[in-house]
Formats: C-alpha cells, sequence, structure tokens
C-alpha cells in the first residue's frame, strides 16, 4: 500500500486460502470481521470483494461485494456458499483492488468457515443374532441373579451372549 501511494498505482492483492474440500458439507458460510476505511476525498473509490473458485483458481465467482463507504467499525459479515460451491478444491479470495493515491484500506480477521455434514440416518437397520433367545429354564417365583452379554460387533449387527444365571 505504501509504494502504491508513493509511485501513483494502482494497488490489486488478495489473500488466499489454500485448497479446501467441502465436498461432503451440505451448508457452508464464510464468516469474517472487516473494517474498510476509504479517504476522506474518495471513500467509494477502492473495491473490496470476496470470490469462491473451483477451477483451481483459473475462474472465479463473487460471493460478496463491498459496495461503496467506510464501514462504521469492525463489521461481521457472513456470507453462505452456494451448493455448486462446496465441491473438493475450493479456493476463498479476500481481493482488495482499484486503491490508489492512499485510497485506504481493507482489514480483515477472525475468518471462519461453518461446514455442516448431511444428518445420519434416523434408526441404524440392526440385526440380532441370534434371532430369539430362550428362557425356558427360568424357574418362577424363586431369586435368581442373570447376567445378559449383548455386544455391537460394528457392523449393525448386535449379538446376544449366553445367560448366566445364579439360582438360589
Amino acid at each position: 500500500a505504501e509504494v502504491a501511494r508513493e509511485f501513483d498505482l494502482i494497488m490489486d492483492t488478495s489473500l488466499l486460502t489454500p485448497n479446501l474440500d467441502l465436498s461432503e458439507f451440505v451448508d457452508v458460510t464464510l464468516e469474517f470481521d472487516c473494517f474498510l476505511k476509504g479517504t476522506s476525498n474518495n471513500p467509494d473509490n477502492f473495491k473490496a470483494e470476496v470470490d469462491v473458485s473451483t477451477k483451481n483458481a483459473i475462474t472465479w465467482n463473487n460471493i460478496w461485494r463491498h459496495e461503496s463507504g467506510d464501514s462504521d467499525g469492525a463489521e461481521r459479515i457472513v456470507v453462505p456458499l452456494l451448493p455448486e460451491d462446496l465441491r473438493s478444491n475450493v479456493q476463498i479470495s479476500f481481493h482488495h483492488y482499484n486503491a490508489s493515491d492512499n485510497d485506504g484500506y481493507w482489514q480483515v480477521d477472525n475468518v471462519i468457515m461453518r461446514c455442516h455434514r448431511p444428518p445420519s440416518p434416523e434408526q441404524p437397520d440392526i440385526t440380532v443374532v441370534p434371532d430369539s433367545i430362550s428362557f425356558d429354564y427360568v424357574v418362577v417365583n424363586t431369586s435368581e441373579d442373570q447376567t445378559i452379554t449383548i455386544k455391537n460387533d460394528g457392523d449393525a449387527n448386535l449379538h446376544i451372549g449366553d445367560i448366566a444365571g445364579i439360582y438360589r
């Protein structure tokens, strides 16, 4: 920015995220704090945009743009990404351009991406092995302690083991 002021150059700069894999998510929002300050001569001259690329930074689509004027202190910006942007190899660009002659600055801080996966199925399909178990050796009207072993093998199978009884 200082070089642009000294040599009357137009500044065009970007801050890029690394490649992100958003393909497993159904809902993603980009959140950040920003402060925009233009000069008293021309506060609307410089531009601030956030763009997204799903094509190895070859093409960019705009998802947020500062239209004009200064911000009133730090602003929290929340931008939902579109479903077509939820792919692997996504990059986000914070792009500040068209700034010259000490036009001002754009500060970006506290960047967060909130990502939500699709909900898991409501009820798992569990197979119980064996299909049934007999309790025919339980004697009615007596006190008895019993231990039943139930094990989930991790493959949606629920195994019921032996019943150990202590008869009194």
